[in-house]
């Protein structure tokens, strides 16, 4: 029986946690005798996933270089380092809109949609300025461009039986996703999961493909038979810990409505979804009947504007604090007397204001299913992870959404199904089999403390090339690949 061969494409290396998932990977492919082929890009891309902003970090490429032999390339049996090569991207392709940097491919690849995706992560923003960004735009371009071409010479080289990379979503992957589904090889996409001992492994799919994420919870429903003990739950809700542990909830004062919140008149509000990172996939978050977000409070601004007694109060996801985007400047400028819209960063309870209110309008957030388990009516107006499963009603136009806003004591939720759900978030995933210690990547106390503030560097996109610790950093990295090399030689 011949050995099957596995290629690993490796982006996003110096995040330790990706570091620890991708070897995992590789000890399990060991462990079946496969052959395992690393690819690594050594600093010849334009660009990569890692470098959240517009130019090219030299300090992420050496850290990621660093990491990748440290920590990859000694478990890999073949590894193949690609090549800087000249590619041009069209600068005077027209690109004004969403819809023109959709339409720009390579070989039938849609790169041009990846890198929408990947813009709108890299700036929280739904809706980005996409006129003031064309520096990254091209960048991005020609990162995928660079993936499309390399990468596609690898696999008609090897062909491999299986293909493994990160994210699967953004312009430094999504064309090797693509021409793995063209040539029919099977491909295995990974992410890190909300639980810090498990990661989030797709066959021939996306982690943030929606058909996938449905799929998944409704295998977990079918395997649930006993009802869950909500009061756990409800406990994490009130003490405002959310299930992604990034504490969006931290500003927000318990039980605080907005200054004119009349609970004597019909209050209805609207949960707000974070959509960056499912949009511009090949299934993503969507309203039913309705353009965007902004089209849809225009529309119920438009039908009730004549009843004085209905007022809307939109709570704008509280993770977008920190991007500050366009997109939520656009909704905080909007002008409706019956829409008030709640910035992210605004001390207003989210759940107080759910369960104060009529009825609530929510879409893909967690916070819909919260919301449930502490009495709220809510109504799901939006293709999301949760709808279909009987969780709550559900308003696909705009006839059975004024039904439910007109009277919401039709509205039955299942507290259930919506515990079920957030248990499903916070079990969901695979365990780590192989490494089930704590990782060290580095040795030594200054190295792991260096490596530790990198990743938080990382993760909070702070630009790394910047600022006299960044530029100690860097320098201390340097010298340790030069002292390395050189004491290498005089071994040899």
């Amino acid at each position: 029986m011949s050995r099957s061969t596995v290629l690993f494409w490796s982006t996003f290396i110096d995040w330790a946690p990706s570091i620890k998932i991708e070897r995992e990977l590789i000890l399990r492919e060991k462990e079946k005798g496969s052959h395992c082929i690393g690819v690594h890009c050594d600093g010849a891309l334009s660009h990569c996933h890692a470098m959240r902003k517009d130019y090219k970090d030299l300090f992420v490429c050496i850290g990621c270089q660093d990491s990748y032999r440290k920590n990859i390339m000694p478990l890999c049996d073949d590894v193949i380092f690609l090549k800087p090569t000249d590619i041009t991207v069209d600068r005077k392709a027209k690109i004004t809109s969403q819809a023109d940097l959709c339409q720009l491919t390579e070989n039938n690849i849609d790169i041009g949609t990846a890198v929408l995706s990947s813009i709108k992560t890299d700036y929280g923003d739904d809706n980005p300025p996409l006129a003031s960004l064309l520096k990254g735009v091209r960048t991005r371009l020609k990162a995928g461009t660079q993936v499309a071409r390399l990468l596609g010479e690898i696999l008609d080289k090897y062909y491999p039986d299986k293909v493994y990379m990160f994210n699967g979503r953004h312009f430094d992957s999504r064309p090797l996703l693509r021409m793995c589904q063209d040539r029919g090889i099977d491909f295995y996409t990974y992410e890190v999961e909300f639980s810090p001992k498990k990661f989030n492994l797709c066959h021939n799919s996306t982690p943030h493909s929606l058909s996938n994420l449905q799929g998944q919870f409704i295998n977990y429903l079918k395997l649930q038979h006993a009802q869950l003990n909500t009061s756990s739950i409800i406990n994490r809700i009130n003490s405002k810990e959310d299930i992604y542990a990034q504490g969006f909830r931290a500003s927000q004062k318990a039980k605080a409505l907005p200054a004119d919140f009349n609970i004597d008149i019909h209050n209805i509000s609207i949960l707000h979804s974070s959509e960056d990172e499912y949009a511009n996939v090949d299934d993503s978050l969507r309203l039913w009947g309705h353009e965007s977000f902004a089209n849809l409070l225009a529309s119920l601004s438009h039908k009730y504007i004549s009843n004085k007694e209905i007022l809307f109060y939109v709570r704008l996801h509280p993770r977008l604090q920190k991007y500050n985007p366009q997109s939520v400047k656009d909704l905080l400028r909007l002008n409706y007397k019956n829409v008030h819209v709640i910035p992210p960063d605004s001390s207003i309870d989210t759940f107080a204001l759910a369960c104060a209110s009529q009825c609530t309008l929510c879409y893909g957030s967690t916070a819909g299913p919260e919301a449930i388990l502490l009495g709220a009516r809510a109504v799901c107006i939006g293709e999301c992870a949760y709808s279909g499963v009987g969780m709550m009603p559900e308003a696909k136009n705009f006839e059975i959404l004024d039904k439910y806003i007109t009277n919401p004591e039709l509205i039955n939720c299942s507290k259930e199904v919506a515990a079920q759900y957030i248990n499903f978030l916070s079990k969901k995933g695979e365990i780590f089999l192989i490494e089930k210690e704590v990782y060290s990547f580095t040795r030594g106390g200054l190295n792991q403390f260096l490596q530790q503030f990198y990743n938080l560097c990382l993760k909070c996109r702070i630009p790394t090339r910047k600022g006299f610790i960044s530029l100690l950093l860097y320098t201390y990295w340097r010298v340790q690949i030069y002292l390395k090399g050189f004491l290498q030689n005089i071994m040899q």
